[in-house]
């Protein structure tokens, strides 16, 4: 990041994004489970992953995809890498702090066992 020009325009324009990915998943993610016909336990289970794959998905496309260090626009995929990431964050920590009781075991299991194998790659890549 030694070139990239961190402005308060950026903030605000890193902040928008986030904020309509984060409406467009979990509106997405509503959608799709309202039209199965199963309880409302089913129907819940069902939003709570499609927005969790939906925040990994966006986070994996921020990361992979967008990097900074081998395009040759760094300023926009700067922008849309961050607003990505911290739109996936805080859809995910939301998720998962608001619907903990509604999932089930098997679940929360791949939930804890999906961010930690993510913890700890960001820590490799990291050192």
């Amino acid at each position: 990041m030694s070139k990239l020009d961190i402005n308060g325009f950026n903030v605000i324009i890193i902040t928008l994004i986030s904020i309509l990915f984060m409406l467009l998943v979990t509106k997405l993610a509503q959608i799709i489970s309202e039209n199965n016909d199963d309880t409302d336990e089913i129907k819940i289970n069902s939003y709570v992953m499609i927005i969790y794959f939906i925040s990994i998905m966006g986070i994996v496309i921020g990361y992979i995809w967008l990097d900074t260090e081998k395009s040759k626009n760094k300023t926009q995929n700067w922008i849309l890498r961050w607003s990505l990431n911290i739109g996936g964050i805080i859809l995910l920590i939301y998720t998962i702090t608001n619907y903990w009781d509604y999932m089930g075991d098997y679940t929360k299991l791949s939930f804890i066992s999906y961010s930690m194998l993510c913890i700890v790659y960001y820590l490799y890549r990291i050192h």
